[in-house]
């Protein structure tokens, strides 16, 4: 069983535009990432309202740059459909996101990683929310047209990998399962109930609620993955309306099959425009999936 608690309550840009893969490994993680319009925005002729940015970020820690190793950011939004500016937002979001949480990282002391990631995914995403929300209303009075914030509505997670510390920040909705020993995979988040399953929470609400953070330690952390709301269903199992466990086979084959330098992230844009995802999955589809080498026996190829 994984470790965890939780919180009541400028490096190289590694985003694609929506539909375009990417791929990209270090001494430490390698990962792939992709996103696919759903069925249902392909129906109504919609653009792909998700957004991700995901890299290494810069490290000026003479110790850490010396083991040649950096820690693996990830930032997913979901644009509302019910916004007119959903995909906006979700752009602006990750964008963002990334850049602050990218500046505060360069500052951790990860001799005391627990209490530092906490403090910095809390912080980047309520410094997102009004960086985000100042950028709407500067561009209110620039073009003397209000901007009202709800047509940019969007969701955000903030993952964080390093070492053996996996942190995220989480507002709305989205899912990110870690995999431990090269086998056990385990829902982190959500892990609240929600009242309505079809309900979330934006960054960009008027009122919004303290964000979900999730720490890990576990010297056995080998992989994660993190989703758009998209793939929940045909990932996760539920009970009711809460998810609580993925699917028995559904990660442990993407774990292991990243490591190609060429084909990951192809790979996982076939897997999410295959007819099945198509058939099954009628939102957008965001997935990033990466893992850490397994010494002499690692996945990762040259």
């Amino acid at each position: 069983m994984l470790p965890w608690r939780r919180s009541p309550a400028p490096s190289t840009r590694g985003a694609p535009t929506p539909l375009a893969p990417f791929a990209a490994e270090s001494r430490a993680w390698c990962f792939a990432a992709a996103s696919a319009t759903g069925a249902g925005h392909l129906d109504g002729d919609l653009p792909c309202q998700d957004a991700f940015q995901t890299n290494f970020t810069q490290q000026r820690n003479p110790i850490e740059r010396a083991k040649g190793t950096a820690p693996l950011l990830v930032t997913v939004a979901d644009g509302a459909g019910s916004s007119a500016f959903g995909a906006a937002g979700a752009q602006m979001a990750t964008s963002i996101s990334f850049s602050i949480t990218s500046a505060l990282l360069d500052q951790v002391n990860w001799a005391n990683a627990g209490a530092a990631l906490e403090h910095v995914l809390l912080s980047a995403m309520w410094r997102t929310r009004l960086a985000l929300l100042a950028a709407l209303d500067g561009a209110s009075r620039h073009t003397q047209r209000v901007l009202d914030h709800r047509l940019f509505h969007t969701t955000l997670q903030i993952v964080v990998a390093h070492h053996q510390w996996l942190g995220v920040a989480q507002i709305g909705d989205g899912f990110v399962v870690a995999e431990t020993d090269k086998s056990i995979v385990q829902l982190i988040t959500p892990r609240r109930e929600v009242e309505y399953a079809n309900e979330t929470e934006f960054i960009t609400d008027q009122r919004l609620r303290h964000p979900t953070i999730t720490i890990i330690e576990d010297a056995q952390l080998s992989g994660f993955a993190v989703a758009t709301d998209g793939l929940a269903q045909i990932a996760l199992e539920y009970e009711g309306h809460i998810p609580c466990r993925p699917k028995a086979g559904f990660f442990s084959p993407l774990f292991d099959g990243v490591g190609s330098r060429t084909h990951d992230s192809a790979r996982l844009m076939r897997i999410l425009r295959s007819p099945q995802m198509v058939q099954e999955c009628d939102d957008d589809l965001t997935l990033i999936v990466a893992t850490l080498p397994r010494g002499a026996a690692s996945r990762i190829t040259t």
